[in-house]
């Protein structure tokens, strides 16, 4: 029933708001019609009347929102009334039939209107209507009479108009109001029957309910059992900052919390003042505490709505983080608040997880950004469609794009047309089946520059799986440059920097293809090994430039002396090969072309070479061996090497073909050298000592002289191994034995009157005086051994002048120093410039025994050993003859002046036994 009074009331109110807004609009129109009919200075009073009714009428309706029904009825029952004796005032008894057509003609715009929802267009249009017909009324009457208005057709016109749209109106209203009536009246059962229903449902439901909330709301449980369902901490202050109240998580939690040695809050601190709690902090919880108080205070006078804060509150256990709420609470118009504490440890952790996750991945991603960057290849990530998402900056030195240019280009964009159709499906197929390596790395491919030009990179493919899909990182390396090096080091390692021509590597290759070749032809193959003569003079003369100059000018002689299928390479400093091929089937014609070839390149490299705008001439000697079919490579260049030494031996300017007694020789000398090293090792080696008799008879000293006590082929004399150490470098070594093995010698027999004034000339080489430390090692032999070195002297050989002679008499000199003398050994032999001679600290000069052999019979020998006699008595030196085998040798050079002598006139060289008995006999 009161929705279907509610329903009715709204009908009631919508026909008041109607008829106010018709009457709203008449009251102007009614206006606008006596306007036309009277002027404005005879009814100047009914005008204003008219005018203040329509500002009324407006107002009623702009505020009807406001206004009460009843209100809006005698408002608008006044205005009627006012209209009504308007016209009468104006027009007569008439005039309300006027007045009515004007009515119904604003009843009908509004019934139209709101029909056809154009009720602006009704207005005006049925207005305009209206006032016409009320002015053609007025205007065609003849007079104010009423007579005549009675029976003018136009009045009865107007009059039926306006009762049959006033009678029209009333229908339609009686009709729409009884219309909305039904409805309410349906609406209503139907709402009343679903209430009903619904009501029934609901009380049952409410029986059960009322019988578990009539407890709780009948007492103070209520709450309490509310509070003691959150977790988190509560306690409610009064307005003094006491607790009055706390909830079970508030009680549990100080129980736990209570310090060692304190007794707990008396109920769980109900009546304590958390102010004064907080004011009591002290240590690190004072600055928190302080900032706690000062939050509650500032809610508890309302400066703030809420305060909330973060503290730590750690036990002997684990470090716990709280954040703490206060809220204001209003009870009966007592002011407190409600404290809430949270325990947000694992949320703290969870958030400083989170920001150092977050802070790893930052991390991690500028070091990738770092490695993409720093790359030395040019790195690409593409997506499945082959988009270009990511590029560093190495791109533009290998591709020539800048990175940012290359962002959302197709990976396509840089593939050669001649490929760039496949390629799309070999990414695909690659993303599809990464596993098949369709398109993986270590491949060499040309990519496509932004220039246009293709270039050689070597490429390395990735798959990434990715959030946003599958990407291609793609790693483009450029290998230009490592072609370039390759191009080099492949001539580097197959050709001879300095001339151009193959080097040893190339030409064993083409040994190995001229083997296959001859063994299967049947026909001969040779190799020559050529060197230059007297290129190391050159070289030490002019210089290493001139000589360099030498070996580029020879390389292109040698290549037109031979044939075209030949090679000629350069094995190094002034040593060539030349490999000859497709020579006669039988040995002795292969021999002669062989022949025939060698002389012609001695021919051309014998001819003159403009070497600084000098002319010099140079000859080789060549050295060559045939060979058929598969052989050992290295035994044919030994063969030849001995052979060209053969030919060097004979005068150079020659060639010579390998003979296997030249090998066999060589076998021999590399067995002797083992041997020797071997007999170092061992101490094989043992010193003799040779008496050096002065003219009357006595001993005045001895030459030490090395002997290999060889286990096979017994004792060895020195020159058959003494070559051979000076050309392997085994004499330092065996020299510095021999220096030391004479020293001790020395100091032993300075202990023997008979021995103790003699003393001992030991040889020393040229390789050993140009040793640093030369010097320090004799001084330093002398100090270990005790021998004295006024008793020591050292024999130099005339070859040790012909280079660094400075450096040589330096040393001399440092050694005379000490009290060692020096003789020169086989004066008169090898070279010796006598103002050199003259500089030199010598102490002897020996006269060599080639002299002293045929003294008797050869005059210019005998010539020569006075001249030495006379030289060395003319420099003050003493003078000693070696190799004196008869008593006229010994006559003859006494009579010449030289009265010293050694040699098997006198005694052999003995082992230190024998020498010493041979001195006892001496000396006694």
């Amino acid at each position: 029933m009161i929705h279907v009074n509610s329903q009715l009331e709204a009908i009631r109110s919508r026909l008041t708001d109607n008829i106010l807004m018709i009457l709203a609009i008449f009251a102007p129109i009614t206006t606008a019609a006596s306007v036309s009919r009277f002027t404005i200075i005879g009814f100047l009073p009914v005008m204003m009347l008219q005018i203040i009714l329509s500002t009324y009428l407006c107002a009623l309706y702009y505020f009807r929102n406001k206004l009460s029904a009843m209100t809006k009825a005698l408002s608008m029952s006044l205005v009627l009334i006012m209209v009504g004796l308007g016209s009468v005032l104006q027009f007569g008894i008439l005039s309300p039939a006027y007045t009515f057509f004007n009515t119904g003609v604003c009843i009908a715009a509004i019934m139209i209107g709101m029909r056809t929802g154009l009720i602006l267009l009704s207005f005006v249009v049925l207005s305009l209507f209206g006032a016409g017909i009320s002015m053609y009324a007025f205007g065609t009457a003849p007079s104010f009479d009423v007579a005549a208005y009675l029976i003018a057709p136009q009045t009865w016109l107007t009059v039926a108009l306006a009762v049959a749209m006033c009678v029209g109106l009333m229908l339609y209203a009686i009709q729409t109001y009884n219309r909305s009536i039904v409805e309410a009246l349906d609406l209503a059962i139907n709402t009343e029957t679903i209430l009903l229903k619904r009501t029934s449902e609901l009380e049952e439901m409410q029986v059960d309910r009322d019988l578990v909330f009539a407890d709780l709301q009948s007492s103070e449980e209520f709450k309490t059992v509310i509070l003691n369902s959150v977790q988190s901490e509560i306690a409610v202050l009064d307005g003094h900052g006491i607790i009055v109240s706390v909830n079970e998580a508030w009680r549990k939690f100080a129980l736990e919390n209570t310090c060692e040695g304190e007794q707990p809050l008396p109920n769980a601190g109900i009546g304590a003042s958390y102010l004064g709690i907080c004011r009591a902090g002290d240590g690190s919880e004072k600055e928190g505490a302080l900032e706690a108080h000062n939050g509650i205070m500032a809610v508890l006078s309302g400066s703030l709505p809420i305060f909330s804060m973060e503290y730590p509150c750690h036990s002997n256990t684990e470090q716990r983080w709280f954040a703490m709420t206060v809220a204001p609470l209003w009870h009966r118009k007592i002011r407190g608040v409600v404290i809430t504490h949270t325990n947000i440890t694992n949320l703290r952790q969870a958030i400083s997880d989170r920001e150092q996750a977050f802070s790893d991945i930052q991390i991690s991603e500028a070091r990738l950004r770092t490695i993409f960057d720093a790359s030395p290849d040019a790195l690409l990530i593409s997506d499945a469609q082959g988009a270009i998402t990511m590029a560093n900056s190495r791109v533009e030195e290998v591709l020539g794009y800048m990175a940012e240019d290359l962002i959302g280009q197709s990976i396509e964009a840089l593939v050669p047309k001649s490929v760039n159709s496949a390629h799309s499906e070999h990414r695909s197929a690659y993303i599809e089946a990464p596993d098949r390596r369709l398109m993986l790395g270590g491949r060499t491919i040309k990519a496509l520059r932004k220039d246009g030009s293709e270039c050689e990179v070597e490429i390395n493919l990735s798959r990434v799986d990715t959030d946003q899909g599958v990407m291609i990182a793609s790693a483009l390396r450029d290998i230009s440059e490592r072609r370039r090096a390759e191009g080099k080091i492949a001539e580097l390692s197959f050709f001879d920097h300095l001339t151009g021509l193959p080097n040893r590597t190339l030409l064993m290759d083409r040994m190995k293809l001229a083997m296959t070749a001859s063994y299967r032809d049947g026909k001969h193959c040779a190799l020559l090994f050529i060197d230059l003569d007297n290129f190391k003079a050159l070289n030490e003369t002019l210089g290493h430039e001139i000589g360099d100059q030498l070996l580029r000018d020879i390389a292109p002689r040698l290549v037109a002396s031979v044939r075209e299928d030949d090679t000629v390479a350069r094995l190094g400093g002034d040593e060539f090969l030349v490999l000859l091929v497709d020579l006669a089937r039988t040995e002795s014609e292969a021999a002669n072309q062989v022949e025939a070839i060698g002389l012609k390149i001695i021919e051309a490299l014998s001819q003159p070479y403009s070497l600084n705008n000098q002319h010099y001439v140079c000859t080789p000697s060549i050295g060559a061996t045939l060979f058929f079919g598969h052989v050992v490579a290295d035994d044919l260049l030994k063969q030849s090497d001995l052979a060209m030494y053969k030919a060097k031996a004979e005068g150079g300017a020659s060639i010579h073909f390998f003979d296997p007694k030249m090998e066999e020789a060589v076998i021999k000398r590399a067995k002797i050298e083992a041997d020797l090293r071997q007999g170092l090792i061992k101490k094989q080696f043992l010193l003799h000592y040779q008496p050096q008799i002065f003219s009357n008879g006595r001993m005045t000293g001895v030459e030490a002289l090395v002997r290999w006590q060889h286990p096979v082929r017994g004792l060895v004399p020195p020159s058959d191994f003494i070559p051979l150490a000076e050309e392997t470098g085994l004499i330092l070594q065996l020299g510095n034995w021999v220096l030391e093995a004479a020293c001790k010698q020395l100091a032993e027999w300075a202990t023997r009157p008979e021995l103790a004034d003699l003393t001992v000339a030991v040889n020393v080489s040229v390789q050993q005086f140009h040793q640093p430390e030369f010097v320090d090692h004799i001084q330093e032999v002398i100090r270990v051994t005790g021998a004295n070195p006024e008793r020591l002297k050292l024999e130099l050989t005339e070859s040790m002048l012909a280079e660094n002679v400075q450096d040589i008499i330096k040393k001399m000199f440092a050694l005379k120093a000490d009290g060692i003398g020096f003789s020169l050994d086989d004066f008169g032999t090898g070279y010796s410039s006598l103002s050199y001679l003259k500089q030199l600290p010598l102490d002897q000069l020996k006269i060599d025994q080639s002299f002293v052999r045929d003294v008797l019979t050869d005059p210019s020998d005998a010539t020569i050993a006075k001249t030495i006699v006379n030289l060395a008595q003319s420099l003050g030196l003493s003078v000693i003859a070696e190799g004196v085998e008869t008593e006229a040798q010994r006559n003859f050079l006494e009579t010449s002046g030289c009265h010293s002598c050694q040699g098997y006139f006198f005694s052999r060289p003995l082992p230190i036994e024998e020498f010493e008995e041979y001195a006892r006999r001496c000396w006694s």
